[in-house]
C-alpha cells in the first residue's frame, strides 16, 4: 500500500465521519427536545415515539421522572460519541492534508493513522513499510524547508480568501430525504470533476421539471453551496493550524485547489441567483386572491424611501423609471404609491424567495424591499410586457436598497409630484 492508497483511505475515512457527526448532532437536538419537554412535565409525542421507539415503554406521569433521567444519560453519551466522532474527522482531514500537500506527519497524527490502519486490517507487515514511507516523506518535507513560507504570512494570504463569504441558511423541504439522495450524488460530481462536467450534469433540471418544482430544485442548490463553503472553509481552517508549513510548490497547490472551488462555487451561486429570479417571476405571475397588506395597528402610515446611486433626487431610479413610461400611467403609478403609504387598498404580491414585494395594477409593477418598522425601499416600477419580465425583476433586484433619509424622500416625492402634475396631464387630453 503506498501513501496515495492510505490518502485515499482516509478520504473515505472523513467522508464516514463526516456523516456520523451530522447523524450524531441530529440525534443529540431530537434528544433535548425530548429532555426540555420532560422537564416541563409535558408528556409530548415526541418524547413518547423516542421512548416507545427506543425501549419499547409507554410514558405516563408515574414514570416520567424515570424516564427523564434516562434521557439524560443517553444524551450524556451521544455527545461523548460525538466529541470522539469530531475528533476522527479532523485527525482524518490533517491526515489528507500532510499527505497530500506534503507537510510533516507528527508523531500523534502517526499514531492515529497506525490505529485507523489496524481498524481497517492492515496487516503488521504493511505498517511497517507504511511507517517507513512517512519517515521518507516527513524527510522530503524538511528538505524543502529552505523555501518555507511562515505560518504568519499563510495566515495573511487565507483570511484575504476568507473574506466575503455568505451566511447559507439551510432550506427546509417536506421531501428533503429524498432530495438528499441526489445532492449526494451531485456532490461527488462537484468534488471530482471540473467544471465543464459540472455544467453537463447540472442540466438535471430539464430532465426532472416533471418531477419536482422549483422549491425543490432550490433545495438542491442550496445544499451543494453549503457542500463547497464547506469544502473551502476546511481546507482554509486545516492550512491555519500552527504547526503547518509550505514550501512554494504547496501553496500553488491550495491557491489551484481554492479557485476550483471558488469557480464552483460561483457557479451554483449563479444557478441559484437564477432560480430565484424564476421563482420571483412565477409567483408574481400567478394570480392572487386580492391579497393586501394589513396594516399595523401602532403605525399610522407606512415611510417610503427611494433606491439611488446619486444625491440629486431628479437621478434616483424611479424618476428614470418613470421618464420611460407612457404618461397615462403617471398618474396611476402615484395614486398606488400615495394609497400604499397610508395603508389604504393596494393590491400587493409577496416575492417571498427574494424578500421583495410588488404593488399590482393592471399592468404595472412597483418593486418595494421591508426595511422593518413599517419603512419600505422604492426600487422602482416597469410596466409589465410579455417579453420583459425576466431583465425587469433583474434589474430591479439588483439596484441598492434605499438608505433611510427622510430629506431625500421628501425631495424625490416633490420631484415625482411634479413630474406627473406636468406629464401626466398630457396623456390625459
Amino acid at each position: 500500500m503506498n501513501l496515495k492508497e492510505v490518502n485515499n483511505l482516509f478520504h473515505d475515512k472523513a467522508t464516514k465521519y463526516h456523516y456520523e457527526v451530522d447523524s450524531l448532532k441530529k440525534e443529540i437536538d431530537y434528544y433535548e427536545k425530548v429532555m426540555q419537554d420532560l422537564e416541563n412535565k409535558h408528556l409530548s409525542l415526541v418524547a413518547q415515539k423516542l421512548l416507545y421507539e427506543k425501549y419499547r415503554l409507554k410514558l405516563t406521569k408515574y414514570n416520567l421522572e424515570i424516564m427523564l433521567k434516562t434521557i439524560k444519560t443517553d444524551l450524556f453519551v451521544l455527545k461523548e460519541k460525538l466529541k470522539i466522532a469530531e475528533e476522527k474527522y479532523k485527525l482524518s482531514c490533517i491526515t489528507i492534508h500532510a499527505l497530500g500537500y506534503k507537510q510533516i506527519t507528527l508523531p500523534y497524527l502517526l499514531k492515529f493513522i497506525n490505529d485507523e490502519l489496524r481498524k481497517s486490517n492492515v496487516s503488521e507487515l504493511d505498517l511497517i513499510k507504511i511507517n517507513e514511507k512517512i519517515k521518507i516523506h516527513n524527510a522530503n518535507v524538511l528538505h524543502n524547508r529552505h523555501n518555507t513560507i511562515l505560518a504568519k504570512d499563510l495566515h495573511l494570504i487565507l483570511d484575504m480568501l476568507n473574506q466575503g463569504y455568505e451566511e447559507i441558511v439551510p432550506i427546509e423541504n417536506k421531501n428533503a430525504e429524498k432530495l438528499d439522495q441526489i445532492v449526494d450524488k451531485l456532490n461527488e460530481v462537484i468534488d471530482r470533476d471540473d467544471l465543464d462536467t459540472i455544467n453537463d450534469n447540472f442540466k438535471f433540471k430539464e430532465m426532472y421539471s416533471n418531477l419536482y418544482n422549483n422549491e425543490d430544485f432550490l433545495y438542491i442548490y442550496t445544499e451543494i453551496l453549503r457542500h463547497i463553503q464547506f469544502k473551502i472553509y476546511e481546507l482554509i481552517s486545516l492550512l491555519k493550524m500552527e504547526e503547518y508549513y509550505f514550501d512554494m510548490e504547496t501553496l500553488k497547490i491550495i491557491k489551484e485547489e481554492y479557485k476550483t472551488f471558488y469557480h464552483k462555487y460561483m457557479f451554483i451561486r449563479n444557478q441559484i441567483d437564477d432560480l430565484n429570479i424564476e421563482i420571483a417571476i412565477a409567483e408574481s405571475i400567478e394570480p392572487d386572491d386580492e391579497e393586501t397588506l394589513e396594516k399595523i395597528a401602532d403605525i399610522d402610515c407606512y415611510k417610503l424611501y427611494y433606491a439611488s446611486n446619486s444625491d440629486d433626487p431628479t437621478k434616483c431610479f424611479i424618476m428614470r423609471d418613470l421618464s420611460s413610461i407612457r404618461e397615462e400611467s403617471l398618474p396611476r403609478i402615484w395614486q398606488l404609491l400615495d394609497n400604499f403609504k397610508n395603508q389604504e387598498k393596494v393590491k400587493t404580491k409577496h416575492l417571498k424567495t427574494s424578500n421583495y414585494i410588488e404593488i399590482k395594477d393592471d399592468q404595472i409593477r412597483i418593486i418595494l424591499k421591508p426595511l422593518g418598522e413599517g419603512n419600505y425601499s422604492v426600487e422602482g416600477v416597469f410596466i409589465k410586457k410579455s417579453d420583459n419580465l425576466r431583465e425587469a425583476y433583474q434589474s430591479m433586484f439588483n439596484r441598492p436598497i434605499a438608505e433611510i433619509d427622510d430629506d431625500y424622500a421628501y425631495a424625490v416625492e416633490e420631484q415625482m409630484a411634479n413630474y406627473v402634475m406636468e406629464y401626466g396631464r398630457k396623456g390625459s387630453r
